[in-house]
């Protein structure tokens, strides 16, 4: 599939990495020029009013498109180029010559849950707590309680929830258990594909998306915070003065840390490791981290 074939008014993913920090965000597809080859025009992604530019200081940029139709995700992060244009509707043109290929589930960005919550385990009886440890749009990651083994876990369907606690809507999940890692004696931690999720999460994720690159940019509409702005009047800052510089990687200590998928953050102890674009990310504190060279 390329990128011209993405029925016009469908959602796309747009991702980079910035400021130490992997990002994604879904916007709408625009109507375009047919005459424009190879290209795109998507609604452009606003912060507290304030529209984002994607430049060269945005790295590893990736598209991502979910078709409906065919139940498959589609991925483009080669030949790829993303342009602001503020002739007439502001919008991102985005242009590829590329066939699509397949995604990696793992590339999808994981939103931080942490909450406590149960869930019911297919061919056994009865709820177990569990806590809900993170969510993206195709997976979760959660800790499963009540001694059970990785025989009775792997592979059986679970169905858990979570509650959104800015707006308390909550999230009814049935997953898929694909790998199982012990957490101690008692506890599981699984990671899951997702089978359905009601209502869809695309929102909630691209919400708080949002929401962690306006904190950690402190991005506010000039002389007036939080006032939200039209598009034509917004101020268009670079990509350089939204995001801080990335923490100092070389002061964190990794002589015996084992970086791998699931592993415990060595920066914030917190959050847990997941392997995107060529390194180790955490899912709380964003960090990349790489392997030190032998």
């Amino acid at each position: 599939m390329y990128l011209w074939e993405i029925p016009k008014q469908d959602n796309i993913i747009i991702h980079f990495d910035l400021g130490g920090k992997h990002f994604g965000f879904t916007t709408k597809l625009l109507p375009g020029d047919a005459s424009m080859e190879h290209a795109v025009y998507t609604e452009p992604v606003l912060i507290s009013g304030t529209i984002l530019r994607i430049n060269k200081q945005c790295k590893n940029l990736a598209v991502s498109y979910f078709s409906t139709a065919s139940g498959r995700t589609h991925y483009w992060d080669q030949d790829l180029t993303i342009e602001f244009d503020k002739a007439g509707h502001e919008k991102y043109v985005i242009r590829s010559k590329q066939d699509s290929i397949p995604q990696n589930r793992r590339m999808a960005i994981r939103v931080t849950i942490n909450a406590p919550s149960e869930c019911t385990i297919s061919l056994l009886e009865g709820k177990y707590p569990c806590t809900v440890m993170n969510v993206s749009v195709t997976g979760i990651g959660i800790n499963v309680a009540g001694g059970l083994t990785e025989r009775q876990l792997s592979h059986h369907i679970i169905v858990t929830y979570f509650t959104d606690d800015m707006t308390r809507e909550r999230f009814i999940v049935k997953a898929r258990i694909l790998h199982v890692n012990p957490v101690n004696a008692t506890v599981m931690r699984c990671g899951c594909e997702i089978i359905d999720v009601t209502p869809p999460i695309n929102e909630f994720i691209n919400l708080r998306q949002m929401n962690r690159l306006s904190k950690s940019s402190r991005i506010e509409s000039p002389g007036i915070p939080n006032q939200p702005q039209q598009p034509d009047k917004a101020v268009i800052p670079e990509a350089n003065e939204l995001i801080p510089e990335p923490p100092d990687e070389k002061s964190i200590d990794l002589t015996g840390v084992e970086l791998k998928e699931d592993a415990e953050c060595p920066a914030c102890h917190k959050g847990r490791l997941y392997r995107s674009m060529g390194c180790y990310i955490c899912d709380d504190c964003g960090i990349m981290l790489h392997k030190p060279k032998t």
